[in-house]
């Protein structure tokens, strides 16, 4: 059976006027299995961003060929996927209720049984009496819980997320990042993760995809043996020590 998403020699520069070229990936092979959660480490400017806009659609590779279940990618799975980005992006004139529905309302669902589903996944990130507040009424942390509902909303396949957490004191990042695990863990979702966090990289993931400096290459991919769910108590695991040294080792 082919992997739910599968990466084949996939390389991307970038051309510049006037004749400028940053080669930003260069020769990427990797398959993520459905429902796997899968996480990307690597230095800044490694073309992590780049890889997820290569799967999103938004750009197209200059080498290589990115297939889901076996078939080039292509307009018709994007519905497939949603994307979290690093800032919330909400809109500020809008209620917490109508940011999570704007993807039905651009898909042209109507508001009945996506209101309902809307405040189901408002509840499980510990939201639903804040349903008819402003963005700017709620913390940044909130505002990012805001936001994954909203990329939950189309009941995705694929969850692309590019340092949702990056931005957050430590505490209520890992606060969010056990929240997330949650509703993976519910929902079981195909997710690619980029963190510069070895530590949440390891803590969340079922493998580590450590990447080298540009032009951004796969240095190797670590497979992460804790049991789920994951604890507090795994960050301590001996397991949990030796793949955060192997990841820092090949970073350094």
């Amino acid at each position: 059976m082919a992997a739910l998403l599968s990466f084949e020699g996939v390389g991307k520069t970038y051309h510049l006027p006037p004749r400028e070229s940053i080669e930003a990936l260069s020769g990427i092979d990797l398959e993520v299995q459905d429902g796997e959660f899968v996480t990307i480490v690597g230095p800044s400017g490694c073309g992590k961003t780049t890889l997820l806009k290569l799967v999103s659609g938004l750009i197209k590779p200059t080498s290589g060929r990115i297939a889901v279940e076996g078939t080039p990618l292509q307009k018709s799975h994007r519905r497939l996927l949603s994307m979290v980005f690093q800032q919330p992006a909400l809109l500020p004139w809008r209620k917490v209720l109508g940011n999570v529905l704007l993807p039905c309302e651009i898909q042209g669902r109507g508001r009945g049984e996506a209101g309902a589903k809307a405040r189901e996944l408002l509840d499980l990130v510990g939201l639903k009496d804040f349903v008819n507040r402003m963005p700017g009424e709620l913390s940044q942390g909130m505002q990012q819980r805001v936001s994954i509902c909203r990329a939950l909303i189309s009941d995705p396949r694929i969850l692309l997320m590019d340092e949702p957490f990056a931005a957050l004191d430590e505490i209520t990042r890992f606060e969010l990042t056990r929240m997330l695990l949650d509703i993976w863990s519910i929902r079981k979702k195909t997710v690619l993760f980029i963190t510069h966090s070895i530590q949440e990289a390891v803590f969340l993931a079922d493998r580590v995809v450590v990447m080298t400096p540009r032009p951004g290459k796969i240095a190797s991919v670590i497979h992460v043996p804790l049991p789920r769910p994951r604890k507090e108590e795994h960050l301590y695991d001996q397991s949990f020590s030796k793949c955060a040294r192997a990841i820092h080792q090949l970073l350094a």
